[in-house]
C-alpha cells in the first residue's frame, strides 16, 4: 500500500477492511495506491486528508505499543514489538512516559509544538513523537525497557 507516495505496510483485515498506521504528513489529501501481490493496484485520489496540526488538541493521556522493525524477519536478534506504551501531554509538554513497564518523569517537560516532540537525555533515553490526528500518533523510542523501535498510539 502507497500513501500520499510513501509505502506503508498495512494489516489486511478483511475482504473489505485494510488497517495502516499513518506517518506525519503536512496538511492536506494524499493519493492511496492499493496493490494486490499479483500486481493488480487501484488508486484513490485523494483518498486520506492529513489536517493541520493546529487543528486539533494534543494535550490528554495516550496509549499505544512499539511496533516490529520492518525487516524483523530478516533480523536474528530479538524485536521488542507489541510492548505497551503510555505517555500523557499537558500544557502542550510531554509530562511522563511508560514502555515495557519503565515510567520516565521528564525533568524538564518537552514542549509539543506543530503536533512534534522529542527528547534526547544524557542517559541514552531518546524519544520523538508526532501527532497526526486527534486521536493518533507515531514516533520512535530507545530506552532500557523499549530498546530502539517505532510506536503508534491514540488518545484515551
Amino acid at each position: 500500500m502507497t500513501l500520499g507516495e510513501v509505502r506503508q505496510t498495512a494489516n489486511v483485515e478483511n475482504s473489505t477492511t485494510i488497517r495502516v498506521t499513518t506517518p506525519a504528513h503536512d496538511a492536506g489529501p494524499v493519493e492511496i495506491i492499493v496493490s494486490n501481490p499479483d500486481g493488480q493496484a487501484v488508486t484513490f485520489t485523494g483518498g486520506h486528508s492529513y489536517a493541520s496540526p493546529q487543528s486539533f488538541d494534543f494535550n490528554g493521556a495516550w496509549e499505544g505499543c512499539t511496533l516490529a522493525h520492518p525487516d524483523a524477519q530478516a533480523r536474528s536478534a530479538p524485536q521488542h514489538s507489541d510492548m505497551e506504551m503510555r505517555f500523557t501531554i499537558e500544557s502542550n509538554r510531554l509530562t511522563n512516559l511508560t514502555c515495557g513497564g519503565a515510567t520516565l518523569a521528564f525533568v524538564s517537560p518537552p514542549s509539543v509544538r506543530d503536533g512534534a516532540f522529542s527528547h534526547a537525555g544524557d542517559d541514552d533515553v531518546v524519544i520523538t513523537g508526532r501527532i497526526v490526528s486527534a486521536v493518533s500518533a507515531v514516533g520512535t523510542i530507545n530506552t532500557g525497557a523499549c530498546p530502539a523501535t517505532r510506536w503508534a498510539g491514540a488518545r484515551r
